[in-house]
Formats: structure tokens, sequence, C-alpha cells
């Protein structure tokens, strides 16, 4: 399931509630993300969210540190935004987490980086 679609870092595509598409991107350190890739990443690997087939312009949802999904519960919905119409389905929220967990090598980061005062 994961592409490298203009990047080196893996990718998800996850359906939605309202049967739309959301892809996720592991944003690696120096790599470009947020609404018009205005911001590099100086710190950890990021999960940032996209929406699918709409324009670059309007696709951003949100980023996330990894470590939210440690304790993500994986037995009710999650939305990137607190919206129902993006709201991730349990098993969307389980195949994403699972994901992540497969792509632990790559969440790692640079090896070496500080984990103390990393920006954004």
């Amino acid at each position: 399931m994961s592409t490298a679609a203009n990047t080196s870092a893996p990718t998800l595509r996850l359906r939605t509630a309202a049967a739309g598409d959301v892809v996720a991107r592991l944003v690696l350190y120096g790599e470009r993300f947020g609404p018009g890739g205005r911001y590099v990443n100086g710190g950890r690997v990021l999960l940032e969210l996209r929406r699918a087939d709409v324009s670059p312009s309007i696709a951003y949802v949100n980023s996330f540190q990894l470590e939210l999904f440690d304790t993500l519960p994986l037995d009710v919905r999650w939305s990137p935004d607190g919206s129902l119409p993006l709201a991730l389905p349990i098993a969307e929220v389980q195949r994403l987490v699972r994901w992540l967990e497969d792509n632990r090598a790559v969440t790692q980061g640079p090896s070496g980086a500080a984990d103390d005062d990393e920006l954004i």
C-alpha cells in the first residue's frame, strides 16, 4: 500500500468516513510540508495528512508528531481535523497505526539527531 509520490518518504492512502481519501505521508528531516509546502521539517519525522484528489492548494489537512499514534485508541474513529467527514473508520485507524509500525526504521529520523529541542 505504500507508494512514493514525489518524495523519498512512504505514503498511505486512507478512506474517510465520507468515502473520500486522505494521503498520509511521513515527512522526513529537511522535507517541506504544510499548506503549500511552506515549512521545512527541522526535527523529528512527522505524519502529514492531505486530502486526495483535490487541488494541492487546498489539500493540506494537518501534521502530527508520531508519538500521538503510540497512544491512539484503536477501537474508535479518529479525525485529523476534528470533523466527521475526514474521520477515519476504526479499520483505517488500525491500518494507519500498523503502517507506522511497519515504517519504524524510517520514523527514527536522522542518526544522531537530538530529540530535546527540535524546531518544526
